[in-house]
C-alpha cells in the first residue's frame, strides 16, 4: 500500500485532459497525448480525489511498548534489557474484568509525539491498490 506521497507520483488512468498535441484546437479529452506522453495533470491526486480511500489510523505518533514475558501485575521491574531505552518507563501491567495488559516498558508520549509516525497509506477507491 502506498503512501499518499508516493502515490501522487502514479499515472491515473481516469485523468483526462484536451489534447492540443500536433492540433490547432483540442480534438478531444485524453489522458495520454496522441505522442504517448503524459504531464502533471495526469497523476494521483490522492486524497484531493473523491475515490482517495484512508487505510490504518489516522493518528499522528504511536507510542511504542517492550513487552516482558511475565503474568501481571508485576510490581518489582525486572533488570532492563540493553534494547530498551533508558527514558521508557515500566509499567507492571493488570488483569482486568475481561483482559490482560502485560508488563512492560513504554515509551514517553513526548518521545512518540517527537519521533512521529510514518506517512499514513492509501490507495484509488476505483482501480485498487497501487504495486510499489
Amino acid at each position: 500500500m502506498p503512501t499518499e506521497t508516493e502515490a501522487k507520483t502514479k499515472w491515473c488512468p481516469f485523468a483526462r485532459s484536451p489534447d492540443t498535441e500536433d492540433a490547432e484546437a483540442p480534438i478531444c479529452a485524453t489522458n495520454r497525448t496522441f505522442k504517448g506522453r503524459f504531464d502533471s495533470s495526469h497523476l494521483c491526486l490522492g486524497s484531493e480525489c473523491m475515490a482517495w480511500r484512508w487505510t490504518g489510523s489516522s493518528l499522528t505518533y504511536e507510542v511504542h511498548r517492550f513487552n516482558y514475558a511475565s503474568a501481571p501485575p508485576l510490581l518489582k521491574e525486572p533488570e532492563r534489557p540493553a534494547e530498551v531505552p533508558p527514558d521508557w518507563n515500566w509499567f507492571a501491567g493488570f488483569v482486568g474484568p475481561d483482559y490482560v495488559v502485560s508488563p512492560c516498558w513504554v515509551e514517553p508520549e513526548a518521545s512518540a509525539k517527537a519521533r512521529g509516525k510514518p506517512e499514513r497509506q492509501g490507495f484509488c477507491g476505483l482501480a485498487g491498490g497501487l504495486a510499489r
